[in-house]
């Protein structure tokens, strides 16, 4: 009877995972241009920011105390010429909607535009606007952003979430930026999340006591894991030692988990997997 009980009660707890999975990523990593009500979606209508040259504004999306995003506007002379312009820089592995085939160049997305879907994503600095004139090497424009309204999509990948944002911006002219608001989508471990294809995993995927990690791969720099429920709770943190690691459930309830690896060092990269502990 035991034995048929558990049966029953792993059936359920895999019929549960997948359902889980599926409702949780049927619109994960997406985030329409201007959107401003939905669920997951926060948004902020903060006091109109004017920026000229030599001046900058900072985020802090996910209010984790850093910066994640800062637009500045610059304009300096040489005696053979100038530069100014509006650029985006992401701090602490950001990333930004870029060109692909200007990859620091920003995308300018338009109401309603799909952000984050077939969206290609760079952690570099991108340029909105930027005019170059000098007398050696004549006049220049750089950047595909144009004057007028549009939105600036960026996404932030951390330990418990994947977020996917826009900035209301509109560009005054090639030194100048008025910034309007900002909406954020909070997506918890996101099939579409970055990921290291050389960071193999290998784990227990149903747990009574102890999950146990091993990663057989060589990494010099240190890994850490975060254990998260279906809701992107965080449950357990630590440190693999030398790519292992065994670490006890016993406290936590039955029920569907997400484990993320990261690597700091190698640029923030990520592992994600599915465990039941039962």
């Amino acid at each position: 009877m035991d034995l048929l009980k558990n049966l029953d009660m792993r059936i359920k707890l895999i019929i549960l995972a997948i359902l889980a999975f599926s409702l949780e990523h049927l619109d994960a990593q997406t985030i329409l241009a201007g959107q401003t009500t939905g669920q997951y979606i926060h948004y902020s209508d903060i006091e109109d920011i004017y920026l000229q040259a030599d001046s900058s504004y900072t985020f802090d999306f996910d209010k984790d105390g850093m910066i994640d995003l800062k637009l500045s506007c610059f304009w300096y002379t040489t005696h053979v010429g100038y530069d100014k312009g509006i650029i985006a820089e992401p701090y602490n592995n950001k990333q930004l909607c870029d060109y692909p085939d200007k990859a620091d160049w920003s995308i300018k997305y338009d109401t309603n535009a799909v952000i984050g879907e077939s969206c290609f994503w760079s952690s570099q600095y991108d340029i909105l606007k930027e005019h170059l004139w000098y007398i050696t090497s004549g006049e220049s424009f750089l950047g595909q952003w144009g004057y007028g309204n549009g939105y600036f999509g960026f996404r932030i990948c951390n330990a418990g979430d994947t977020i996917i944002g826009w900035i209301g911006i509109n560009t005054v002219s090639e030194d100048a930026v008025k910034i309007y608001d900002y909406a954020i989508y909070s997506v918890h471990l996101s099939a579409d999340i970055v990921q290291d294809p050389e960071l193999t995993v290998i784990y227990n995927s149903f747990v009574r006591e102890k999950l146990i990690i091993n990663i057989p791969s060589s990494f010099e720099e240190s890994l850490q894991y975060w254990c998260l429920n279906g809701l992107g709770q965080l449950m357990s943190k630590g440190m693999l030692n030398d790519g292992h690691s065994e670490i006890d459930l016993n406290s936590f309830p039955p029920g569907l988990y997400f484990c993320k690896i990261s690597s700091h060092v190698r640029g923030g990269l990520y592992k994600v997997f599915k465990f039941i502990k039962e």
